[in-house]
């Protein structure tokens, strides 16, 4: 009977078993576990190209050609010394993590850039002479456009009795006329201000804002010494104006509404003095 020997892989006793294709199931007659018996090593061919000889061997699964020393079948996952299938897709290379990472870290600051530009967009730059949106959506937003004052309009051709229809104006009377228009253009932005941004009432419930984002709500008490006092429930609650949002501060301080009407004029109307 053709035998072959194999050891055993608990005691290390070698023992003949028949030969085969591998697979088969035996038992060590020295310690008496049970094994699998291993594949006989596979018929080695040798291929000659321009370097030198080079052992190679084919799968008996795929029959794809591998290297003498390859363990594994790098097309179907076959494993010489045990006979079994390994799945080549189980494990996640490093390279494969790294490159899932990158991309979560792209998503991260894409998603960031966009909060960042709608932040800059709800929440704009604030200054003297910026209307921001009315938080109260009861009153329609308005878009204010400055007065532009309107040329007279003349004419080159002589009179019949040889008199100007009209005479040209003094500067004085521009000067008056740009003061009249100036003086009816701040009515029409202290209407826009108490339609936007209406004035608290003592007693009114309100939702105040400050710069960092903190907000502070109760009912409105009084303005003494630069602070607003809210009072809800039995805390009370000072803030300084100075620290409070420009839309915020509009409806409490009116030294402040008047600053920034006063600084709308003198855009529109840079050449007459207040």
């Amino acid at each position: 009977m053709d035998d072959t020997m194999i050891s055993c892989r608990y005691c290390g006793h070698t023992f003949p078993v028949a030969k085969g294709p591998g697979g088969g199931r035996v038992v060590c007659p020295l310690c008496e576990r049970e094994q699998t018996v291993p594949a006989p090593p596979p018929k080695v061919r040798v291929l000659k190209n321009h370097v030198g000889v080079t052992p190679m061997k084919n799968c008996p699964k795929c029959g794809t050609e591998s290297h003498a020393s390859a363990v594994i079948c790098t097309q179907c996952g076959y494993h010489w010394h045990t006979g079994k299938t390994i799945r080549l897709d189980a494990h996640t290379s490093i390279l494969d993590i790294l490159n899932k990472v990158a991309l979560i870290l792209i998503a991260a600051v894409v998603v960031g850039l966009a909060v960042k530009a709608l932040w800059s967009i709800r929440f704009p730059a604030e200054g003297p002479g910026y209307f921001a949106p009315a938080p109260d959506r009861r009153f329609a937003e308005e878009r204010v456009e400055p007065a532009v004052p309107v040329a007279e309009p003349t004419t080159d051709l002589p009179h019949p009795d040889g008199v100007s229809p009209r005479e040209p104006r003094s500067r004085e009377d521009a000067a008056e006329e740009q003061v009249r228009n100036m003086e009816a253009r701040r009515q029409e932005l202290a209407a826009d201000l108490d339609r936007q941004h209406p004035m608290v009432q003592r007693g009114e419930r309100v939702m105040l804002e400050q710069q960092g984002g903190l907000i502070h709500r109760g009912e409105f008490v009084s303005v003494r010494d630069g602070r607003v006092l809210l009072v809800d429930g039995e805390y009370r609650v000072r803030v300084s104006l100075e620290d409070l949002t420009m839309r915020s501060r509009l409806r409490c301080d009116e030294a402040y509404r008047e600053q920034v009407i006063e600084e709308r004029l003198r855009r529109e109307f840079p050449d007459v003095n207040p």
